[in-house]
């Protein structure tokens, strides 16, 4: 999962990088598992390699990032 941080979602992660852990929970609410997170330089902020059991779950999770405030 490619992650493209707002403006705020930057900020926020400045002054508490732990807020990263909040991503991955939600994830694993989706009965996904983070296996590797990556930040990154150029297009993309942060590279997530996740483990999902079937496709639905996958799409969902990531799904829900889009719509989150924090990445696109």
């Amino acid at each position: 999962m490619l992650l493209r941080y707002h403006s705020s979602g930057v900020k926020a992660l400045r002054e508490s990088p732990e807020r990263m852990l909040a991503i991955h929970d939600s994830i694993e609410r989706w009965e996904c598992k983070v296996l590797q997170s990556y930040h990154l330089l150029g297009e993309y902020d942060h590279c997530l390699l996740v483990d999902a059991p079937d496709n639905f779950k996958a799409y969902r999770a990531s799904l829900g990032q889009e719509l989150s405030t924090t990445a696109d």
